[in-house]
């Protein structure tokens, strides 16, 4: 604000004798001071109350209308001149008149005649300590508004009416016309609150930056300190600048980052100075943490608003207790729940108003264990909840119960759909591998069927010999009986080898090793069942030839291995788990060329396999044209011996 020292000091003088007043008028304008005469007493009081203030008086005891002494009196008795420096001019030297003087109030006196020297000393000495005791009483004025300030401040939380406040305030302090308080994000307003001449403030919404706002927001955040514009002309300031002579501006600091500032201005240059910044700055500082807790308390009920209307339009019970277990609070779903009103149960003992002793005993339990725990609850004979039980920072505990009943029922269904949707994929399964197999299926490849792939295994063929001819003279029943048998016991050796069944047509059996699911050694696994297989089916065409006679069956075994395609083959109506490729042909066509008791493999089959511990030898034969090969091969023969019995028919029935 501006400074009175700016100005010469001003001394009224009441003498009613005009030569004296001309002469000490005369000696003080000539020290550099303004001097106002009257001449008695009674104009001296008029002009004290009417006029502004001058910085000291000079009475006249003996003056018409009111003597000195009344005047002195009536000064010290007016708050707002009370401080006045006061000095008697008298021609009276007597130790009574003095000390009535001192009475009424005067800090000094001055004898007629009177030395210039002293006069000056004695006036310079009483303005010095009047400059002195305003400048105390200013700043103690500034520390009482401060504190005042503050502590109204403090008295807020909504933080709108908090700022206005602030910017009201410290606007009256420096008797500032105009002013706003922006909060920032960044380099952008979040929040803004403008004055008026009028003193009056208001939200400004959206929070909108005008062009001075943006000008000082740039200055405070490059130079991180307060600004002071004494006087905008002159200085190269823009022409919106031109009403606004003075502008003082103070940011408010947090962390070490601006989080926005109050600015006041002026239309007088000159109007803030260094003191004025201070005391500004000083308010800012203080109100940085008011800003701060109004904005967390601001947050805090935001967040209470949604956590209540969660709270309240959740359809699963919400119940809340305290350390003693009373009810807290509960949501429509939890008083409906406890068969009671929302607002009569706040502050009710849980004990007298849950039914449920499962959900009580819950309650109790994390309440001594300290940590969340969940239970299923049968609520009476057609209603089952999910209780979830959790302590709150040891202030009590919270409850969300959901009602489960239709889910359970849900879930009984869909596990009775299930149960029965695996038991009809383990049925497939089982038509093409083990046990063991199938249930790796189940558990680790539930979309085993739909796969389409391409894979390396081994193939086998196990053809029946002479079957044609059984059939022919066997009745119906005896030829599934002896097929029935056949693929009963071929897949009961394939399975035990890891092989996966892909196909019975007649009397012929194909089996994969290594597919669907690898093996570590599909080919020794496929070469090993295919001698079980040769070894065990002595004892069946024995069996058949004492049950049915004639001839002997016999059977072939032909193996290859390679590349292969797996997946559903057929049609919409009719889909089968298949194997195509060039190994499967290969295969194929080896068994086609196997005698009984053979089991016929290719060159690949035959550089992999390994032949030592073999009881059987082995039989190359060379010049082999196999169909879908480039050129004649060899191919290879292990022979499984059959025990003494009527001739077989050594070749594959052309029929068959």
């Amino acid at each position: 604000m501006m400074n009175s020292t700016d100005r010469p000091k001003r001394i009224l003088i009441a003498e009613d004798d005009p030569s004296i007043s001309h002469l000490l008028s005369m000696q003080l304008e000539a020290d550099g001071y303004e001097i106002i005469l009257v001449s008695d007493g009674a104009a001296a009081w008029e002009l004290l109350q009417q006029s502004e203030s001058p910085d000291l008086v000079v009475l006249d005891v003996l003056m018409p209308k009111m003597n000195g002494f009344e005047v002195c009196r009536r000064i010290r008795a007016t708050p707002a001149i009370a401080t006045l420096p006061i000095v008697i001019l008298t021609a009276l030297q007597d130790t009574p008149s003095r000390l009535e003087g001192l009475e009424a109030g005067a800090n000094d006196f001055l004898g007629k005649p009177w030395n210039k020297e002293e006069l000056y000393a004695r006036i310079r000495t009483l303005l010095r300590l009047k400059d002195v005791q305003d400048a105390l009483r200013i700043q103690h004025g500034r520390l009482r508004l401060l504190y005042d300030i503050s502590q109204e401040l403090s008295a807020y939380l909504d933080l709108d009416q908090m700022l206005s406040l602030m910017l009201t305030r410290s606007a009256q302090a420096v008797e500032a016309p105009r002013g706003s308080i922006v909060l920032l994000a960044g380099h952008r307003a979040r929040r803004k609150i403008q004055m008026n001449e009028q003193l009056k403030p208001e939200i400004v919404t959206p929070p909108a930056m005008n062009s001075i706002e943006k000008m000082v927001a740039s200055g405070l955040l490059k130079l991180r300190r307060p600004l002071l514009v004494a006087d905008t002309a002159g200085n190269g300031a823009p022409r919106r600048l031109e009403a606004i002579r003075s502008l003082v501006a103070t940011p408010f600091v947090l962390k070490a980052q601006i989080q926005g500032f109050m600015m006041l201005l002026h239309p007088e240059p000159g109007w803030f100075d260094q003191e004025s910044l201070e005391f500004l700055n000083s308010i800012a500082g203080q109100a940085t943490i008011t800003i701060e807790n109004a904005e967390l308390f601001e947050r805090v009920q935001e967040e209470r608003q949604r956590f209540a209307a969660l709270i309240s339009s959740m359809d699963d019970a919400v119940i809340a207790t305290s350390k003693v277990q009373r009810i807290v609070l509960a949501n429509p779903a939890g008083a409906q729940l406890l068969g009671r009103q929302e607002a009569d149960l706040k502050g009710e003992p849980l004990a007298e108003n849950l039914p449920d002793g499962a959900l009580l005993a819950l309650f109790a339990r994390v309440a001594q264990e300290d940590r969340s725990l969940a239970s299923e609850i049968s609520w009476d004979d057609d209603t089952t909840f999910y209780a979830t039980v959790s302590p709150v920072g040891g202030m009590g505990q919270v409850a969300v119960v959901q009602d489960i009943t239709e889910l359970k029922a849900l879930q009984a269904v869909q596990l009775a759909v299930e149960k029965e949707k695996t038991a009809r994929v383990r049925a497939t399964f089982e038509r093409y591998m083990s046990p063991e197999l199938v249930d790796r299926a189940l558990s680790e490849e539930r979309g085993l069927m739909e796969k389409r792939e391409r894979r390396r295994a081994a193939v086998l063929f196990a053809d029946i010999r002479g079957f044609t001819r059984l059939t022919a003279r066997l009745s119906p029943d005896e030829v599934v009986t002896i097929l029935n048998e056949f693929f009963t016991v071929m897949t009961g050796i394939a399975y035990s080898y890891h092989g996966t069944i892909f196909d019975i047509a007649g009397d012929e059996l194909m089996v994969g090793f290594g597919v669907p699911f690898e093996l570590s050694d599909p080919i020794g696994c496929a070469m090993q069942a295919g001698i079980e297989m040769q070894t065990v089916f002595s004892g069946l065409a024995e069996k058949w030839w004492r049950i049915y006679g004639d001839r002997r069956a016999g059977m072939g075994i032909g193996i290859d291995y390679g590349e292969v395609i797996v997946g559903n083959v057929g049609s919409p109506s009719r889909m089968n788990y298949a194997l195509v490729g060039l190994s499967v042909n290969t295969a194929h066509a080896l068994v086609a060329a196997a005698s009984d008791g053979d089991v016929r493999f290719s060159e690949v089959v035959m550089d992999r396999f390994h032949t030592r511990d073999l009881k059987y030898p082995i039989t190359p034969i060379t010049g082999v044209q196999l169909k879908g090969r480039d050129k004649p091969e060899t191919v290879y023969c292990m022979s499984i011996g059959r025990p003494a019995n009527p001739a077989t028919n050594g070749t594959r029935d052309a029929a068959s």
